[in-house]
């Protein structure tokens, strides 16, 4: 065949031509080297061991009812996985309720009315009836109920298997007593807050005793899990219930934004949901209080024959052990004597009551006495030196002023003579002391019998109209407070020189310092009194980790598995006397006590105040400190707070702790190991908030005082300076500190200038003639000496040689 003969043509065209210049054509063989790639696989083939179960689709089961034994390693390994991550979510669950191991106890709910128009009883009452309790309607008011959870509000795969309950608590609203709130709070895992559905923008759905009391939960902390109810909606009319829920929803995210669970409790299915998202809620532990066991105590019961008392209720936190003390929430500290474990009461599982832990009396180790017992010969022996003892001996030889007859003289009187005259001098005192004291008693008698003759005159008016004396005292006070308080904010630290007293008399105890930050400062130089009977750690924070460890090794071997989650009776001894008076609706709390947290040592706390609060908050007041689960009065020292915490640093004294200020609060009183939240209460107003910082006796607070003159004459670098002191010894006295500007020069005192007080002073600048010089001095500042923190009398003194005899309580 030819090449043409391939192509095809058209009948009658023209036949197509082929170009002599093409090649002739020639034979071509497959060539043998040709690579041949393996081809891929692919992954949805069905491989042999799916064909033989019949399908190439991977159906996976349910892990409870997979057979480990035939199924391939990696499923295998997943499934472990799974197990160990449930197992690992129901320990932590456990933990977050207070429970180490087995059920978890009851998650503690406590239902607060934030408006005075919202009803947290009718809610608890609700709840209690979704629950299926009978008689729900009849539920007594500020009583813990506990009930198990229905069914359908179990969590699916964490405790399903073991059950949930739930102990509903509504404590009593007061207003201006908001402690029953505050203590329910601190041992709570979700909170329930009860808002109204009638609230508009000027009645908003926190009143004022609600915002108090919320402020107040925020600074000693609030549960992480919030929930809030709403009551009311379904009685408006459907078109306003979704904006005013919405309105509702905007007052309960301004106050907790972090959370957003907001239900309706009007109708039954509305009241299933809350039910369900409380089951849901998931609570965080609270570092204060997972190291510590507490009980939330559901019933009290007094054994006058044993003269103990006995508190039962479910065992949260680490859990309790006979070794280690105890304390009541606002009455004082006692010792355990015994730890019985009862049934619980919402599992029927055929318990009995089981002694854990007895003893008969309390431990010999630890010791109740929060004081160190006074021994007078460690008091400093100071030899006195020659000036001491020539002041002394002129002191002795002053004369003293007497009647003589005229005309005798102190030369020719005899010893005799003198002590006649002596005698004569006091007889004639007491004569003008019983004729003044007679003249006061004419004088009531004038006035009775004129107020007798005036009784009819006398007209009738209200209590609240009288002014007493006292109202004018306290009134009078309360403006010296807040002028004080003013010139401390405009003149910090400044001091007027007295003129009736010599200034190396009245700052004798100061002294001058080159740099505040830098100079030393020996913290064992003279110290009080006080210092004898209080403790002091070596190493703080090697002693609280050593005694931390220690109460947690002896809670988890009694009863050989520990206490925690566990349904006990807890037997006291040495309860303080105000038990007896605790309200019946008012929450009773027990928590354990580390080693040497009853003793009493200089506690320090980093404090701020609080915006709301507007008094005068001066040092040395009395103010009401709550600390973790304890609560005592303490009469604290301010000092201003610097950036970062240093055992050995010294802080600045502050006589008034001024609006916006971040201070440390320093007191004796019982030691408390951290972490622990502080709220700082003066009177019923809540005034402080912060946390607790180690008790350090040895910590230096400062107290600066700037005397203060102005230049009379300036010369270049010298000045005649006057107002500074009125005395030229004093001028000599303090010639050695040196001198600062409010321009910031430096100078020193030269010489006194004639007798009233002026000084020449040399600078290192120029010295302008509107400047003023200051003489800073500075002594360090103590608290005062205050028993009732701890539980003693007000007047029990420092030198108090008997303590045998424990001193009666103060509560």
């Amino acid at each position: 065949k030819t090449l043409t003969s391939f192509f095809s043509a058209e009948p009658g065209g023209p036949r197509p031509t082929v170009s002599s210049s093409m090649p002739p054509a020639s034979h071509h063989h497959r060539s043998r080297l040709k690579q041949v790639n393996k081809t891929h696989k692919d992954k949805t083939k069905p491989t042999a061991a799916k064909k033989r179960r019949g399908s190439s689709a991977d159906v996976r089961l349910s892990i409870k009812r997979l057979d480990l034994g035939a199924i391939r390693k990696c499923d295998r390994k997943n499934a472990a996985v799974q197990l160990r991550k449930l197992k690992n979510q129901e320990i932590v669950s456990a933990k977050r309720l207070g429970g180490v191991g087995g059920i978890p106890p009851p998650k503690t709910v406590c239902i607060v009315a934030f408006h005075a128009a919202a009803d947290a009883l009718l809610v608890k009452r609700r709840i209690l009836a979704a629950c299926g309790v009978a008689d729900a309607a009849k539920a007594p008011a500020h009583v813990p109920t506990a009930v198990n959870l229905p069914p359908y509000a179990h969590q699916v795969g964490i405790v399903e298997r073991k059950g949930q309950r739930i102990i509903l608590w509504d404590p009593p609203r007061q207003d201006g007593h908001e402690w029953p709130t505050l203590d329910a709070l601190k041992v709570s895992d979700v909170l329930l807050a009860v808002l109204p559905s009638d609230c508009t923008a000027e009645d908003p759905a926190f009143d004022d005793a609600g915002y108090a009391l919320l402020s107040r939960a925020k600074g000693q902390g609030l549960p992480s899990a919030v929930v809030g109810a709403v009551v009311g909606l379904d009685a408006m009319p459907p078109k306003k219930r979704a904006e005013q829920k919405k309105l509702v929803h905007r007052y309960f995210a301004s106050d907790f934004p972090t959370q957003e669970k907001l239900c309706n409790a009007d109708t039954e299915t509305d009241v299933k949901n809350l039910v369900r998202t409380l089951s849901a809620a998931t609570p965080k532990g609270m570092s204060w209080r997972e190291d510590r066991g507490y009980i939330f105590a559901d019933s009290l019961t007094v054994d006058p024959g044993t003269r103990t008392v006995a508190v039962t209720g479910y065992v949260r936190g680490a859990g309790f052990s006979c070794k280690h003390y105890a304390h009541l929430t606002g009455h004082g500290n006692c010792s355990v004597r015994g730890i019985v474990r009862l049934p619980d009461p919402l599992l029927a599982r055929g318990e009995v009551e089981e002694v854990l832990e007895q003893v008969s009396a309390a431990p010999e180790e630890f010791d109740l006495k929060p004081l160190r017992p006074y021994d007078p010969t460690e008091q400093e022996q100071v030899m006195p030196t020659d000036e001491e003892i020539r002041d002394a001996e002129r002191i002795r030889r002053r004369t003293r002023k007497i009647k003589v007859p005229k005309g005798m003289t102190s030369a020719a009187i005899t010893d005799t003579e003198l002590a006649w005259c002596e005698d004569a001098s006091e007889e004639g005192d007491e004569e003008e002391g019983s004729e003044g004291e007679e003249d006061v008693e004419m004088a009531d008698a004038a006035a009775a019998s004129e107020g007798e003759d005036s009784e009819d005159e006398l007209e009738v008016v209200d209590a609240d109209q009288v002014v007493t004396k006292d109202m004018v005292e306290a009134e009078k006070k309360k403006f010296q407070l807040e002028m004080r308080s003013r010139e401390d904010m405009d003149f910090p630290d400044e001091v007027d020189t007295p003129l009736d007293i010599a200034a190396r008399v009245r700052f004798q105890k100061y002294r001058g310092l080159e740099s505040f930050r830098n100079s030393p400062w020996d913290p064992y130089e003279e110290l009080p009194l006080e210092y004898s009977r209080i403790w002091e750690f070596e190493n703080y924070d090697q002693t609280q980790r050593a005694f931390k460890k220690q109460f947690l090794a002896d809670a988890q071997v009694t009863g050989g598995t520990g206490t925690s989650g566990m349904y006990c009776r807890i037997i006291l001894g040495d309860v303080p006397e105000s038990l007896a008076a605790h309200p019946t609706n008012h929450p009773l709390i027990l928590s354990t006590l580390y080693p040497s947290e009853t003793k009493v040592s200089v506690m320090h706390s980093s404090i701020q105040r609080h915006d709301e609060y507007q008094e005068i908050l001066a040092s040395k007041a009395e103010v009401v400190v709550q600390c973790g689960f304890r609560r005592f009065p303490v009469r604290p020292v301010y000092a201003e707070a610097g950036k970062r915490y240093a055992p050995d640093k010294k802080l600045k004294y502050a006589r008034f702790l001024h609006q916006g200020t971040t201070a440390v609060a320093s007191w004796y009183g019982p030691i408390v190991f951290g972490p622990a939240p502080t709220i700082v209460l003066a009177g019923p107003h809540y005034a402080a908030w912060g946390s607790v910082q180690p008790a350090a006796p040895t910590r230096l607070v400062i107290k600066r005082a700037l005397l203060t003159g102005y230049p009379f004459k300036t010369h270049k670098r010298k000045a005649t300076v006057r107002f500074m002191f009125f005395d030229p010894d004093d001028i000599r006295w303090f010639k050695p500190v040196e001198l600062v500007t409010k321009n910031g020069l430096r100078g020193h005192i030269e010489e006194p200038l004639g007798t009233h007080g002026y000084m020449k002073c040399r600078f290192n600048d120029y010295i302008r003639g509107d400047d003023t010089i200051c003489l800073t001095l500075y002594k360090r500042q103590y608290p005062p000496w205050y028993p009732p923190s701890w539980g003693y009398p007000a007047d029990y003194k420092v030198e108090t040689l008997d303590d045998d005899a424990e001193p009666p309580r103060a509560g």
